[in-house]
């Protein structure tokens, strides 16, 4: 970490306060040249950002257009928007270079136009978040030249933005390197000079013991890794790769490397001091509530399984993957499932900002038009994404459940199919354990006949809202009943519904598929405040989505490794989300590598077993 580092004029200014210097943003509003991009053409804009002696002077900066084939000097400026420009626009002065004759130079290869016949230069506004990386990260001598999306890129043209994201994660690794700005210093130093005092024992185990005079430094560290910066979904292609990046505090540097170590640090001590909490609340659970106990004894399982499909640890462990340049892509599935809770400003960017950076093996539209204007909604291009992963895994319909949503969700005004995960909405901490232990069943196992070939139809539109299934019916759910999977005192507001599990009770009796089911989602008797006088639990009872309701129907599915519940729509079916189907006291959650005999058989095949020396059928089910 290079503690004493600063930039430009920042050091003068902790001392000195100036004015803008208006004389600049009071005339001309700049206006952009064309880049005339062909669609196989990696053409962009640069930005010089010229310097200052204080960093309150305004931001001047020229702009000039090149070709990343013409291998141009730059960094690459990787920051958090913070909102709209409109919200609170910040002015800086912003002209096309000129060489010393007056002429414009349009492009680094030389060609020129007259500056006074275009009226390009004048004030250009910005968010507050990158008017403060600007000032911070310009020289007091020299002009810095960096590229940044904001300025880069026209974004009111929808073309050249759709071109330009096609191939903006080549502009992050074909850059020198990658200055990433993660706001004002704040106690961001106390927090790292903490983290540096805490040593390693052993492999992820820290020696620390904690003292509550540490209190303020664990929220400083808190603060740090929480800033809305690793929210954010564009940053992971800007960073997630082997190319160098500098973090900007204010005035002081660090390292990405220096950032990755400390925050192990962090995370895997304070994992600790939770394991330790958990161990001193179960002590004092066993002399008061037992029924609560099972709770307590997983609570860090869930809360770790939680925190592992987050940014910024998924942030550090991928980009130790990816510091190979030869390393293969990974996924787009495997990127938009562990990154599903970054934020982006437009719901389709959730899309967007992985594509670039995942394997191309599909061929999803970069495409910012409404359909009113010849493009797609955002539900169209969800769509198309779920469509194409689902051909090759249905682990994908796993993503879908969430407390944020219908099972038929409204996304753009229009209405999202069940099948296709709404990526603004978060999934349950259960939700998420049945992802994370995927490959530990195999409930489809010996599947006759695979994936369905109606969904690869040649004459079906990308955006067509049915998806068909070939499946076998099991069971149909009699009851239901919430509980709690982590303890009381772990809830806050941000968490509401997503610590929650929705246990259900299923009968095999065919009979029932076609009846109705008698129930009143909770399973009965109950005690006066709620909770059920029967021995049940998460431990000992089958998990299911939590919208589920009683006559839901639990099929085995082609391509899944667990049973899905799905809801009767007219002739077609509404997907409700996965299912765990227990038949007694699991022995251990934390270990389900090898077989539980807990589990029904029909987590591991006995379904497709059935098909085989019975009368049970496969069947399409046409998910609407």
């Amino acid at each position: 970490m290079n503690s004493s580092s600063t930039t430009g004029a920042a050091v003068q200014a902790q001392t000195e306060s100036h004015e803008h210097g208006n004389g600049h943003l009071a005339g001309e509003v700049f206006t952009y040249l064309p880049l005339n991009f062909t669609s196989s053409s990696r053409k962009t804009r640069f930005l010089k950002l010229l310097p200052a002696t204080n960093l309150k002077d305004e931001i001047r900066c020229t702009i000039y257009h090149s070709s990343l084939d013409d291998f141009p000097v730059y960094e690459a400026l990787s920051y958090a928007w913070g909102g709209e420009v409109a919200d609170d626009p910040q002015p800086i002065f912003l002209s096309y270079e000129q060489d010393d004759s007056g002429s414009m130079v349009l492009e680094t290869s030389g060609e020129r136009k007259e500056q006074a016949n275009l009226g390009s230069e004048g004030r250009f506004q910005i968010t507050p978040s990158l008017d403060a990386a600007l000032r911070h990260i310009r020289l007091s001598t020299s002009s810095r030249t960096v590229w940044t999306d904001a300025i880069c890129i026209n974004q009111k043209d929808e073309a050249e933005k759709a071109h330009q994201i096609g191939y903006m994660r080549n502009i992050y690794l074909e850059a020198q390197r990658v200055v990433a700005w993660l706001g004002e210093e704040k106690d961001a130093m106390e927090a790292l000079k903490f983290l540096g005092s805490i040593s390693w024992v052993a492999p992820d185990c820290s020696n620390y013991i904690f003292d509550e005079k540490d209190t303020p430094k664990w929220k400083a560290c808190d603060d740090l890794f929480g800033r809305e910066y690793w929210k954010r979904s564009w940053i992971l292609q800007e960073v997630l790769h082997h190319k160098e990046v500098i973090f900007h505090l204010g005035i002081k540097t660090i390292s990405i490397d220096d950032m990755s170590a400390n925050f192990d640090k962090y995370f895997f001590t304070k994992l600790n001091l939770a394991s330790e909490r958990d161990s001193m609340a179960l002590n004092k659970y066993k002399s008061k509530d037992l029924s609560e106990l099972g709770n307590w004894r997983y609570d860090g399982w869930f809360r770790a399984t939680a925190t592992s499909e987050s940014a910024p640890d998924t942030l550090f462990t991928m980009r130790e993957q990816l510091k190979n340049p030869d390393a293969e892509a990974p996924r787009l599935s495997k990127l938009l499932h562990m990154y599903r809770d970054q934020q982006a400003t437009h719901a389709r960017d959730k899309i967007y900002s992985m594509l670039c950076m995942a394997k191309a093996e599909y061929t999803i539209p970069i495409d910012y038009r409404t359909r009113e204007e010849g493009g797609f909604s955002t539900g169209d291009i969800y769509t198309i994404t779920t469509r194409q992963m689902l051909t090759r895994v249905l682990m994908v319909l796993l993503w879908v459940e969430s407390p944020d949503r219908n099972i038929a969700s409204n996304l753009d005004n229009g209405t999202l199919p069940s099948w296709v995960p709404d990526y603004t909405t978060k999934q349950p901490l259960t939700t998420r354990t049945m992802h994370t232990t995927y490959d530990y069943f195999s409930a489809d196992k010996g599947f006759p006949g695979g994936l369905s070939s109606k969904n690869t139809d040649p004459s079906l539109p990308n955006n067509h809202p049915l998806f068909v299934v070939r499946g076998i019916y099991v069971a149909c759910i009699t009851n239901t009943h919430y509980t709690y999977v982590i303890g009381n005192w772990i809830v806050k507001d941000d968490f509401k519904d997503f610590h929650l599990l929705k246990l259900i009770q299923y009968d095999r009796n065919p009979s029932l598929r076609i009846g109705t089911v008698e129930g009143k989602g909770g399973f009965l008797p109950q005690t006066s405040n709620g909770k059920p006088t029967l021995d049940i639990s998460f431990e000992n009872t089958s998990w299911g989505p939590c919208k589920a309701e009683v006559g839901d129907i639990i099929i085995v599915a082609a391509g899944c490794k667990i049973p899905i519940v799905l809801r009767k729509h007219g002739e077609q079916y509404l997907l409700v989300g996965g299912c765990w189907l227990v038949d007694k006291k699991i022995k251990n959650l934390r270990n389900l590598q090898e077989r539980d005999d807990a589990f029904s058989g029909l987590m591991y095949g006995d379904a497709v077993k059935e098909v085989e020396t019975s009368s049970i059928i496969v069947e399409e089910f046409i998910l609407c």
